[in-house]
């Protein structure tokens, strides 16, 4: 991971909130986890713009939005428990499900 971690309610759901950052590999890009209000994880992936259907927005321009803020302490902590190794796997499924 590298830099910030932002924050940025769900549209589709205002409950949920993405977690998310860039990450080192520029095969993975972003890399996200979806909390629920009670702080659960309900979802982990990769390419966040690609899961809330911004395919004409960068990185910069999400994180810019007036609905993106920089991640709470527990946020944070929360999204830190998940290492590496379950981010490059992540991204594996996602590339075989592609096809």
């Amino acid at each position: 991971m590298k830099g910030e971690i932002y924050a940025i309610k769900n549209p589709s759901w205002l409950a949920d909130t993405f977690i998310f950052c860039e990450y080192e590999d520029k095969d993975i890009e972003t890399v996200f986890i979806k909390l629920n209000n009670d702080n659960q994880i309900e979802e982990i992936g990769t390419h966040i713009m690609r899961r809330m259907h911004l395919y004409d927005v960068s990185f910069t321009e999400l994180v810019s939005s007036k609905r993106c803020r920089k991640a709470t302490d527990e946020e944070i902590a929360i999204f830190k428990c998940i290492g590496d190794e379950y981010w490059y796997h992540c991204e594996r499924v996602e590339k075989a499900l592609a096809g």
